[in-house]
């Protein structure tokens, strides 16, 4: 299909070596890879030597736990904002850039009425030259923004990016972090799943 760098979750069970060696039968280079949360929180320096045997250039994070029956909140914000400039500095140290990937949940307003979210928070208060941030398209436009504007608000702060589209009528305006598969659809998926409706194609 003509990609040459990918992102992965990991070695999907196969082991380091295993994992690598399949890549390169297949002419793929693993340029960035998840860690999740408590992981890195309990041992930041073992995800930095797993990163480093991946041989990857950026190390994503994808969540931030919090309990869903009290939203993600201004304390959430902050400690996940502190643990980013921790683990930013220890990867950047080994020559990686840590990432965070928001998921929709994170542009809910803060109280204050300023019209600021805790994405904007989290922008404040992490370093930029130990925290950056992956954009999903999906992501940010399911729960109401837009992903061009963002891109302007912040435009040295972004590594990495997925594309997806968002499947035709679909809702938006919803921050729980969570949507059907359904509605995340390939690029060009809305128009395709449009013309179907129509009898085109």
């Amino acid at each position: 299909m003509g990609f040459v760098e990918i992102e992965g979750s990991g070695d999907y069970g196969l082991g380091v070596e295993k994992f690598k060696a399949l890549l390169q039968e297949r002419d793929l280079k693993l340029v960035s890879a998840g860690f999740g949360y408590k992981n890195m929180k309990d041992d930041i320096s073992s995800a930095v030597k797993r990163a480093q045997a991946l041989g990857v250039k950026y190390a994503m994070c994808a969540w931030i736990p919090h309990q869903e029956s009290a939203g993600f909140t201004e304390a959430d914000t902050r400690l996940a904002a502190a643990d980013f400039n921790t683990w930013g500095a220890a990867f950047k140290a080994a020559g990686i850039t840590f990432a965070y990937h928001p998921h929709g949940y994170e542009f809910q307003p803060l109280k204050d009425g300023g019209g600021r979210t805790h994405f904007d928070l989290l922008m404040e208060e992490t370093k930029p030259e130990f925290v950056s941030f992956e954009m999903d398209v999906f992501w940010v436009t399911h729960p109401g923004q837009d992903p061009a504007k963002l891109l302007a608000k912040y435009p040295n702060r972004w590594s990495l990016m997925h594309l997806k589209d968002l499947r035709r009528g679909a809702a938006t305006g919803i921050r729980s972090g969570k949507a059907p598969p359904t509605d995340d659809v390939p690029l060009g998926g809305a128009r395709f799943e449009t013309q179907l409706e129509v009898g085109g194609w």
